[in-house]
């Protein structure tokens, strides 16, 4: 029997500090229900000790990951996750479908962000991260909504019973949807209402090719 413990988190709790180091194993090697997809066969792995501090965190990341990343260049999306799924991503590199898929601002989907505070604060203290570089979503479908396209579009995933909702065409073609985070989900639902948006983006892969080109793209 395989455990999830095989397959080395960016996060790991209880990990002292002469455990933080990079490595640069193969996926099989790490977890042996792998199966390729369009994933590399070697991926960059870290350990590191969990800190209270995100903020702390995220600088002790940039700090490590600097000299052989360059993650101040913007070309990178990443995926928080927690290690379960991590290892069965190895297997199928699609969503996890589920009930509370619902609570997502754009349903069933692979999701990620540029932001990697919001990314780490998401996975938490013994959480995977994943690191993607340069994903090429060029000649597929990336749908950016307007606001007026979000709400609806949230609203509707969320459940919220308002009259009149109306679900943009174009969720219905998009590979790839691009938006804002929403802030408050469970008082929109409370006081059925729009949900207001949050100032960082992400992205969500909803669609088989765009999925194939982020899992290609995976670094670390």
């Amino acid at each position: 029997m395989y455990t999830i413990r095989r397959f080395p988190g960016i996060l790991s709790r209880g990990t002292s500090s002469s455990h933080e180091r990079h490595y640069l194993p193969r996926i099989p090697e790490l977890y042996p229900l792998y199966r390729p997809q369009t994933l590399p066969e070697t991926v960059l792995c870290l350990n590191t000790k969990h800190y209270k501090s995100l903020e702390k965190l995220e600088a002790k990341l940039r700090n490590q990951l600097r000299d052989r990343l360059g993650l101040e260049n913007g070309a990178f999306l990443f995926r928080r996750l927690t290690r379960l799924t991590a290892c069965l991503s190895m297997t199928f590199f699609v969503p996890v479908i589920s009930s509370t898929n619902f609570n997502n601002e754009f349903g069933t989907g692979i999701y990620a962000t540029h932001d990697l505070g919001t990314a780490l604060d998401y996975a938490g203290s013994n959480g995977v991260l994943m690191i993607f570089k340069d994903t090429d979503f060029r000649e597929i479908s990336v749908w950016k909504p307007d606001k007026e396209q979000w709400r609806n579009l949230t609203a509707s995933w969320l459940q919220i019973p308002l009259v009149d909702l109306r679900m943009p065409h174009e969720q219905k073609e998009a590979d790839v949807i691009q938006g804002p985070f929403l802030t408050d989900p469970s008082m929109a639902k409370q006081q059925k209402r729009f949900p207001n948006q949050g100032d960082k983006t992400q992205i969500a892969c909803v669609g088989y090719e765009s999925c194939k080109r982020l899992a290609a793209h995976l670094l670390l």
